[in-house]
Order: structure tokens, then sequence, then C-alpha cells
């Protein structure tokens, strides 16, 4: 679309038609998982409300155009962290100061956030005016994997738009189209990516994918188990794999996932259907709750490690916690 790899066109459609309508809002809030093209898809409207050519923006010719494919575009500026961590009061307050700096080629000026869980809560207070009374050239664009990542006071000064999860259909496309070496694994990819094109990308770039998924399916049999010596079997494993800690613990949650969908007769709606029968055979051996108890601790241990609690630590409370829950009664 326009040169755009987008997954969501309707959307974008209508999004470009207002604006050439001049049907313009303060700030956008763009939201959907990550992976689903939400970027790509903020990219896309920038260089609509950017481009110079009259009535078929985005032109891919102007100079304004060229400049946002190419990162390039002075008019278009991508807020990140500069400490590593979050987006501050005093970034914030430079991001205002230049807001009031007129657009150098474009009738318009764009700032894209680039994740709003980057931007703390000070921060978010900060740019409450500005995203109700900016210039009349500003357009903020704001991108979240869910609106709960903002302030109601935000949210109230932004036009949500959704990127929803694909169909299997387009995945299977994507597949086809940049994968082509990978189409007789399309069924397997398409389950597991769950309408995410992103996780096809990391799927198909990581060597490793399928030997870590194997291991950590061996690791979760023993975080339900009620051998306690194994929970520092299950600590070592994540120490071990600290860079893809993260994934690991979305290997499990897929898992647990598949044998509730199996404990509930809905074979047909597991995501890991390569390894079905390995998946039956731990559910059909264990008591209905326990999934549930392991699922619950694993989603709070992925929350404490993005707040950077020390992993060994962590491993080893969500090991025992599970393990407590299940077996001390």
């Amino acid at each position: 679309m326009y040169g755009y790899k987008i997954f969501h066109e309707e959307l974008m459609k209508h999004l470009i038609d207002n604006a050439k309508k001049g049907e313009i809002r303060n700030a956008y809030l763009f939201t959907g998982p990550k992976g689903v093209g939400r970027h790509i898809a903020a990219k896309l409207f920038a260089a609509a409300l950017c481009c110079t050519a009259k009535s078929r923006q985005p032109c891919n010719e102007c100079h304004a155009c060229i400049g946002t494919k190419h990162d390039t575009n002075p008019d278009i500026i991508y807020i990140k962290p500069t400490d590593k961590k979050s987006v501050t009061v005093n970034q914030t307050r430079e991001i205002i100061a230049d807001a009031y700096i007129k657009p150098l080629e474009s009738a318009r000026k764009i700032f894209i956030i680039d994740n709003a869980a980057d931007v703390n809560e000070a921060a978010q207070n900060c740019l409450l005016k500005i995203l109700e009374e900016p210039p009349e050239y500003v357009v903020f664009i704001i991108i979240a994997q869910s609106d709960t990542q903002l302030l109601q006071t935000v949210l109230s000064r932004c036009t949500a738009v959704r990127f929803p999860t694909v169909s299997d259909e387009i995945i299977k496309k994507y597949i086809n189209e940049k994968y082509n070496y990978a189409a007789e694994k399309s069924d397997l990819l398409i389950s597991l990516c769950g309408g995410i094109p992103g996780e096809v990308d990391n799927i198909l770039s990581d060597p490793d994918y399928y030997d870590l998924r194997d291991e950590s399916f061996k690791k979760l049999i023993q975080l339900m188990s009620k051998d306690k010596i194994s929970a520092y079997a299950v600590s070592e494993f994540l120490d071990d794999h600290k860079d893809d800690a993260e994934k690991i613990i979305d290997f499990w949650q897929s898992f647990l996932r598949d044998i509730m969908m199996i404990l509930d007769g809905n074979d047909t709606l597991i995501w890991n259907i390569d390894m079905q029968e390995e998946i039956k055979k731990i559910a059909f051996n264990i008591k209905p709750e326990y999934p549930i108890v392991a699922l619950e601790q694993t989603i709070l241990a992925k929350t404490m490690l993005k707040r950077y609690v020390n992993l060994h630590s962590l491993a080893l409370n969500m090991s025992f916690s599970i393990k407590k829950k299940l077996y001390d009664k």
C-alpha cells in the first residue's frame, strides 16, 4: 500500500482519506500487539500528512515522501528514551519546545512516540497541554500495545486506532511472499504466530527458536512437578538463557494455554500443533487446576521481569510458588 507493507489496508485507507479531506486530529493512539504493523502504519500515516503533493498523498515522489521512507524527513520526529529506560520530563519539555518550531519542509510536523510504555507518568502529565492544544501544524502519533499503558487524561486527548491481529490468509500470503523457502511450514508458522506477522519474522530469523522451544517444554514439566529440587533446574535454565528469558516464559504460557484447550476439549485450537501428542500426555496426567495456577505465576513472573527483578530470584520464586499452590494443601 503506497509502497509500504501494511496489514490493515482498509483501516489505513480510511485514515489517509480523512487526512486528504482535512479531517486531522491533534493526537492519535495506535494500539495493538507488538509485531502487528503499528510502526509501519504510523510511518505511512506520517508520510501522508507530510506529503507535499496535492490530492494523492503520499505520492512517494516528493522530497518529503522520499525522506519519510528513508527516515531522513526532518519534520517527522521519533521519540525514544534517551536514558535507555524511559522518556523523562526533561525530554518531554524538549519535545514541547521543538513542537513550537515550524516544520522545515512540510506543512505538518509529526511526533511519533515509539512506545507509550517508555513514557513515565510524570512525562505523560507534562505532555497533556501540547496534546490538547498543539500548534495547528503538529500531530502526535503514540504507539502502544494497549491503552492501559497511558493515563486516562492522555487517552482522552487521543483518537484511538486499534490494529488487531490479522487473518490466517494474510499471514500465509506474507510467508509466501517474503519467506517462500518456509512455505512448507506455513501451517505451523500460522499457528505459532497468533495472527502477528512480526512473530513470523522473529521465528524465521532465530536459528535456535525450535531448539529453545523444545528445551522450554521439557522444563515446563519440572516447573509443575512436585519435586522442589527441580525449581533450581528451572532457575538454572533461565539463568543460562537470560537473554531469552521473556521468550521462554512466552513458550511456557503457550504450552499451558494449549493444555487448557485440550482439557476443555478444544484440541483444534492449540497453537503448538507439531507438539500436540506431547502436550496431550501432560494434559491427561494432571489436574485441571494445574495449568491455571502455573499460567498465573508465569504471568506474574513476566511482569516482574520487565521491572528488572533479579532473574535467579524471580525464577525460584515462580517455581516454588507454583509447587506450593499445587501441592502444599
